[in-house]
């Protein structure tokens, strides 16, 4: 579904599948570019503003919790394979290709958020995941108190807050 004044939406036709893969998460950069995260090992994608989707191969048995894109070339994506191993996966042409890291530790991925095109945040079990360099490496912090950490929002590069058992706010 599509809205453009907030008020009436409208279903939008063209979709990849039948039947369509359970979307888990949704991002959008602008009007026109939008993405969904799905259970099926895709990553939907609409350049034209909900008009058409293509659906972009992300890994294989993996379920894509949430989609994160700082603009409209760079983007995160995590979630989990065969229910057992936490994925996390960015692109820098759109969604287009992704790139996929497996293996960061036993941590279940609940939430990103792209804070640019080289940074983006990743919220789990305990541990939260960070990267600087668009992905090529991240780093693992556990805030204090230790909790499940859900949901994560960020109004700027350094401003954002993280919830779970608590609510934090870093600066």
């Amino acid at each position: 579904w599509r809205t453009s004044d907030g008020t009436t939406w409208s279903q939008v036709a063209g979709g990849p599948a039948s039947p369509a893969p359970f979307i888990r998460g949704l991002a959008a950069a602008d009007a026109q570019h939008a993405w969904a995260s799905t259970t099926d090992s895709r990553i939907l994608r609409t350049t034209d503003g909900g008009a058409t989707w293509s659906a972009e191969p992300a890994g294989t048995n993996t379920i894509w919790d949430r989609v994160s894109f700082a603009d409209t070339l760079n983007g995160y994506a995590c979630g989990t394979k065969q229910a057992f191993y936490p994925m996390i996966a960015w692109t820098h042409d759109g969604g287009v290709n992704w790139v996929i890291k497996q293996n960061l530790g036993m941590y279940r991925f609940h939430d990103v958020e792209a804070l640019d095109a080289q940074t983006a945040i990743v919220t789990g079990e305990t541990w939260v995941f960070r990267t600087t360099d668009g992905g090529s490496s991240w780093s693992m912090f556990a805030p204090q108190p230790y909790g499940d950490w859900s949901r994560i929002d960020f109004v700027d590069t350094n401003t954002g807050w993280m919830a779970g058992r608590a609510v934090m706010r870093s600066d």
